[in-house]
C-alpha cells in the first residue's frame, strides 16, 4: 500500500483554535505560515494570513480572504502577463469576478473581450452597425442606376444591421459560455437566438450578469422565461 497521504488545511481566517487543538508547531525548513501537529498522522495546516508577501506564496495567499487575498491579487496583477500563474488564474478570476466582488475584492485585471460590459458591447453593435451600412450604402450608389438610388439605401441599411445584431449575438454568446463554464448545447443556443430576437440585447446582456450560474442554467431551460 502506498503511505497515507498528509491531510493539509488552508485557512484563511485566524487559525489559533486549530493549532492549539492539534498541538501544531511550525515546520522546520519551511517558510512561515506552516504547521503540523505533534499528534500521529495529525494534519497539516497553511495559516494564509501568516504568508510571508513573496511570489512563492502568491497561490496559496489567493486562497484566502480580505487584506492577505487582496495583497496577492495586487501581485498576481504585477506579473508580466507571460508569467505562468497569471496564465493559469486570471481566467479562473474572469469566472469568479461577480463573486468576488461581492465579497468586498478588487479584481485588478484586465477584462477581455468576452467578458465586457454588455452595454458596451452593445454599443459597439450600434458602431459596427452605422459603418457597415455606410460602407453597403456607398455599394448601393454603384448599383444606384439599376436598382434606384432608394432601393441602394434600403438595401445598405437592412445589410449593416443585420451584421452588428450577428456580432452582438455572438458576443453574448460567449458571456453564457463563459458565466456556466462550459459551451452552450445547440438546443440553448437556438433558445437564446429566440429570446435576442424577442427581447433584444439589453435583456440578455441583464441576464448573464445578474443570474448566478445554476440560475442562468435554469433560465435557459424554461421554456417560459423571459
Amino acid at each position: 500500500m502506498p503511505p497515507r497521504p498528509w491531510l493539509w488545511l488552508v485557512l484563511t481566517e485566524r487559525a489559533e483554535g486549530v493549532i492549539a487543538a492539534w498541538k501544531m508547531r511550525r515546520m522546520p525548513g519551511w517558510p512561515r505560515g506552516f504547521y503540523a501537529s505533534v499528534v500521529d498522522r495529525g494534519p497539516r495546516v497553511v495559516a494564509v494570513a501568516t504568508l510571508a508577501r513573496t511570489r512563492e506564496t502568491l497561490l496559496l495567499r489567493l486562497m484566502g480572504s480580505g487584506a492577505a487575498r487582496d495583497a496577492a491579487l495586487e501581485d498576481l496583477a504585477a506579473l508580466p502577463e507571460d508569467e505562468w500563474e497569471r496564465v493559469m488564474v486570471e481566467p479562473l478570476l474572469r469566472l469568479l469576478r461577480r463573486d468576488l466582488t461581492h465579497q468586498g475584492a478588487t479584481i485588478p485585471i484586465k477584462e477581455e473581450e468576452a467578458m465586457m460590459n454588455f452595454r458596451e458591447a452593445i454599443a459597439e453593435g450600434k458602431r459596427l452597425m452605422a459603418e457597415d451600412r455606410q460602407r453597403w450604402l456607398e455599394e448601393g450608389q454603384k448599383i444606384g442606376e439599376e436598382i434606384g438610388e432608394k432601393r441602394g439605401e434600403e438595401l445598405g441599411e437592412e445589410r449593416g444591421e443585420k451584421r452588428a445584431l450577428q456580432k452582438t449575438l455572438a458576443l453574448l454568446m460567449r458571456q453564457f459560455d463563459r458565466r456556466l463554464s462550459r459551451p452552450l448545447t445547440a438546443a440553448e443556443r437556438a433558445v437564446l437566438t429566440k429570446r435576442f430576437e424577442a427581447s433584444g440585447p439589453d435583456r440578455l446582456g441583464d441576464v448573464v450578469l445578474d443570474l448566478t450560474e445554476p440560475a442562468l442554467a435554469a433560465w435557459l431551460a424554461d421554456p417560459d422565461a423571459q
